[in-house]
């Protein structure tokens, strides 16, 4: 069985927002979660970013999704650019923020599964930017 996920990528100009995790290896990464029975990728992506960071979103195109292997379950984490009604979050699953420019990565801060994502992100903001 695959676990569904989804992942929020807050993108300002040519940056992405990556959030570090409270628990676990402490590393970056898309806020959101899994998706409930019934629910559809939008709808668990609102009320995973309300309860992570209490605030709303604008839901733009998918980035694309990773699969990876998490404590013995197979997930599949579909990512989308978002836009949030405020910048000012409410942190409550992670607690730190950064914000990483396309060339510059981190890339051992950067959670594995999040990785093809970024880089998927930086593509396709720069292509709605007319550099690509």
């Amino acid at each position: 069985m695959v676990v569904q996920v989804v992942g929020a990528v807050f993108h300002k100009a040519d940056k992405i927002l990556l959030f570090r995790r409270l628990e676990g290896l402490r590393l970056f990464e898309f806020p959101g979660g899994k998706i409930e029975a019934g629910e559809t990728h939008a709808q668990a992506l609102h009320r995973e970013i309300q309860e992570e960071l209490a605030v709303e979103i604008e839901i733009g195109e998918k980035v694309g999704d990773s699969d990876f292997l998490s404590r013995g379950r197979n997930i599949q984490l579909t990512a989308y650019l978002v836009q949030p009604k405020s910048w000012t979050f409410n942190l409550s699953d992670h607690d730190q923020t950064l914000w990483i420019e396309e060339g510059k990565e981190p890339w051992d801060l950067i959670m594995p599964a999040d990785r093809k994502l970024v880089e998927a992100a930086f593509g396709l903001i720069a292509k709605h930017q007319g550099k690509r």
